[in-house]
């Protein structure tokens, strides 16, 4: 692979614009700082407007729970949390 050379006028721009960069430092941190206080701050003066419900209804036709396979899969240790749930008596939705 061959580079090709640059001039010294392409070198000599390039130190340029990091020699204007470096100068602005100053001004660049600080516009970063404030943007970032700022978002902070708005994101914290925001109100919280998420929501979640869950509802768990028991089979209506008693016996194991559809999800009794899935918790022996997963863990023996929930298979009493499994039976619990098939225990409880079906109730009818009002």
């Amino acid at each position: 692979m061959t580079t090709r050379p640059t001039s010294d006028a392409q070198q000599e721009r390039a130190w340029d614009a990091l020699r204007r960069l470096y100068r602005a430092r100053r001004l660049i941190t600080g516009v970063t700082a404030v943007a970032a206080i700022g978002a902070v701050i708005f994101s914290l003066l925001l109100p919280n407007w998420y929501r979640a419900t869950a509802r768990v209804l028991p089979p209506a036709s008693g016996g194991l729970s559809p999800l009794a396979p899935n918790c022996w899969a997963i863990c023996p240790v929930c298979w009493g949390a499994c039976w619990a749930v098939a225990a409880q008596p079906a109730t009818s939705a009002t």
